[in-house]
């Protein structure tokens, strides 16, 4: 009978000896096994369940000791009748959906549906391109379980299983080791420990709710922000944004509060640039207004040192910061943080002590000494080790397949931010890619006015190095099937072959823009040899190009991941357009251009947009 109530599964959490515990337990509690009599012997149980003996063993061993079961000597292990779940054994009436009671007329306030993504299986993905999960191999599990076993043992017991805040450790370390790196210097009465940056943003909601309230929410924006003050009924006013972040205009001067991402703005990555930071300030103390400052993945910056929090400038007394520990470590610890004057701390304090009586203190004190132990320093540096490599070959990626697209530059955060032509629906993108095993994230539900269709974002943290490149290739293929491209059977302008495409070639420039909106000049040489520069900080590199089988072959020592690839090239005017081994278009550019980038990048920019609608 135990066979058929113990299920081992080789892919469970579980060892063998604890799902054998596990069954046996559940058996016991919901009296499948009479008190009286006696379990399965362990030779025989181990045959039965092919597992060693030994497993078994140790397993009535410790439900002895646990109680669930009772071992007479010379006679076997048997039930302990004081386990029995007398209650689930009575007749009880069948499971019905069937409700009674009207609860549409009681709830007089229905909370909306929360529209971030769950994905619980996206681990079962090939190519899982989600924001919000982090890569489990990279987490320090050592670590953590040594820190947790010295707050597990007697003495510390005492101190977290009472019933009264013992977060005092934690605040100092986030005072001096954490705030610090973000330029922030403030008290101990200014810091609150919440249950993540969610629960610190529904507090602030409840403390500042009043009615006619107006929040300013960035547009494209952070979507529970957004219902969180729309649950609080708030009216909300969208900001734009764009490649410098939030943009600062007269829509603030109908806003009580403003709620940014400056460091990395979700979702498109970009830092609010200082000039702005010094205008949103100057805003908020004109028009009387408080600003709430959610610090994204502060320190991930792959090309420079982060740049400060807004919280940390001399007239930031209006910002209110928060943050999460939770992005770094596990998004299932749920530790953060917020940052204001000790009068809002007071009061954020209250409000959070109906909510929860207390942050999980175990958690807390594990976290603390997590960070005494300088771990967190080091997983820190580990992290931005792995994500500043993940993002190179994301960048690279997406410049090799994309080039076509418009992808947000990213010199920070776990995620890259993807406009396609307008005619893009992502989410029907997103119901191709899934069933070739890639998970990507639809744009639309970042906008408050039924925008972003032909936007989506791919988060990178989660997926492993090795399947990214992979990954992006596979997904433009599935971009071409569902919005193809221009492809060279019906190309327009004039296709060049052989000696006419190698006198084209030789001494032209060619000058074009990558996903990201740089703009890039190539240079074909006599001698074969081709030249590239980019309007980018020494961003340059060389290489061969030749004619074979009426295309053009190129090769860069650092471009393009340096490979050997070829293109059939049509001109249109002065329109210049190459075409890969599919025979579709991956990018044009101006041939022979009367103006370089280097005399003019912003005049050049512009043209070359302007020339090449796609």
């Amino acid at each position: 009978m135990l066979n058929q109530l113990i299920a081992l599964d080789p892919q469970s959490r579980l060892s063998l000896g604890e799902q054998i515990q596990a069954g046996i337990t559940d058996a016991v509690i919901k009296g499948y096994f009479p008190s009286e009599k006696s379990l399965p012997s362990s030779r025989k149980l181990s045959q039965t369940l092919n597992v060693a003996r030994n497993t078994v063993i140790r397993a009535y061993e410790q439900l002895v000791e646990d109680g669930i079961l009772i071992s007479r000597e010379r006679s076997g292990y048997y039930p302990n009748p004081g386990m029995v779940n007398t209650a689930a054994m009575a007749d009880s009436p069948p499971l019905t959906n069937e409700d009674s009671v009207n609860w549409a007329t009681l709830i007089t306030n229905p909370a909306e549906q929360s529209s971030e993504p769950i994905h619980d299986d996206w681990r079962t993905f090939t190519y899982p391109f989600v924001y919000g999960q982090v890569d489990s191999s990279m987490f320090p599990a050592n670590e953590w379980r040594k820190c947790s076993l010295r707050v597990l043992n007697r003495k510390s017991c005492e101190v977290w299983t009472g019933d009264q805040a013992n977060d005092d450790e934690l605040i100092e370390h986030i005072r001096t080791r954490i705030l610090p790196r973000r330029g922030i210097l403030v008290n101990r009465d200014q810091i609150l420990i919440t249950l993540g940056s969610q629960q610190a943003l529904f507090i602030l909601a409840h403390l500042f709710k009043r009615d006619g309230l107006t929040v300013g929410i960035e547009e494209p924006g952070y979507p529970e922000a957004r219902k969180v003050f729309e649950a609080h009924h708030a009216r909300l006013c969208p900001l734009d944004v764009d490649s410098e972040g939030l943009m600062v205009d007269d829509k603030l001067a109908q806003c009580d509060l403003v709620y940014t991402t400056p460091s990395h703005q979700l979702p498109t990555t970009v830092t609010l640039c200082d000039e702005r930071r010094h205008a949103l300030l100057a805003m908020a103390e004109k028009h009387n207004l408080l600003i709430i400052e959610d610090d994204y993945e502060h320190e991930t910056n792959y090309l420079d040192s982060p740049v400060p929090a807004l919280k940390s400038r001399a007239d930031a007394e209006r910002v209110i910061y928060i943050s999460s520990l939770s992005r770094v470590l596990a998004p299932g610890l749920r530790i953060g943080f917020m940052v204001a004057s000790p009068a809002v701390i007071q009061h954020a304090k209250t409000i959070r002590s109906l909510m929860i009586r207390q942050p999980p203190a175990n958690n807390v004190s594990s976290l603390s000494l997590f960070l005494s132990m300088g771990y967190y320093d080091a997983l820190m540096q580990k992290l931005i080790h792995a994500y500043r490599q993940k993002w190179q070959v994301m960048e690279d990626s997406l410049n090799y397949y994309f080039p076509q697209y418009n992808a947000t530059p990213a010199f920070g955060g776990t995620a890259f931010w993807i406009e396609g032509p307008t005619e893009l629906d992502a989410n029907e993108l997103q119901r191709i890619a899934k069933e070739h095993s890639i998970l990507i994230e639809p744009g639309d539900r970042f906008f408050s006015r039924n925008n972003g269709r032909h936007c989506f974002r791919l988060g990178f943290a989660a997926i492993p190095i090795d399947r990214i490149r992979e990954g992006i290739a596979q997904l433009a293929r599935l971009m071409n099937k569902l919005l193809p491209p221009e492809h060279i059977d019906n190309a327009v302008g004039i296709r060049y072959r052989g000696d006419a495409l190698r006198q084209l070639l030789n001494g032209c420039q060619v000058l074009a823009s990558d996903c990201y909106h740089v703009p890039y000049l190539i240079t074909f040489q006599r001698d074969g040899q081709i030249h590239g520069i980019a309007d980018h900080p020494n961003d340059e590199d060389e290489g061969y190009w030749w004619i074979k089988d009426d295309r053009w072959y190129r090769q860069w020592r650092r471009w393009q991941f340096a490979e050997e690839r070829s293109f059939a090239i049509v001109v249109h005017g002065e329109i210049f357009k190459w075409f890969d081994e599919s025979g579709w278009c991956v990018n044009q550019g101006i041939l022979n251009p009367k103006t370089t980038f280097q005399v003019n990048s912003e005049e050049v920019l512009s043209n070359t947009v302007t020339a090449l609608p796609g």
